[in-house]
């Protein structure tokens, strides 16, 4: 039985949220005009976009459970689920001020 390598798996976890929080953020600076771009227009965006994103965040954990079904697996999903689900989150407010005030890394 091959052990799995778990930072191959963190980073295939983190890579595809990413991927998912890099599509709302683009989206986000398509549909709002940079002098637009506030605190109160990052908080409506990611109100509207909320469930729609969280589920496809959901939908990457059950993927990568499904096909390696194990406890490297899980502990990743589990463990970093607050980071990919605040993600959006904190992308779209660094968007929206002069200077980040959010982290981004795990």
């Amino acid at each position: 039985m091959v052990t799995p390598n778990k930072n191959l798996i963190f980073t295939e976890y983190q890579t595809r949220v990413s991927f998912v929080a890099d599509s709302y953020l683009n989206k986000y600076l398509q549909q709002v005009a940079k002098e637009k771009r506030t605190i109160d227009t990052a908080g409506e965006f990611v109100k509207t976009h909320d469930t729609e994103y969280r589920n496809a965040i959901a939908g990457i954990g059950v993927d990568m459970l499904h096909n390696q079904l194990n406890k490297e697996v899980q502990e990743i999903v589990l463990e970093n689920n607050k980071w990919a689900i605040s993600k959006l989150f904190v992308e779209v407010m660094n968007a929206s001020i002069d200077k980040p005030l959010f982290g981004t890394e795990i």
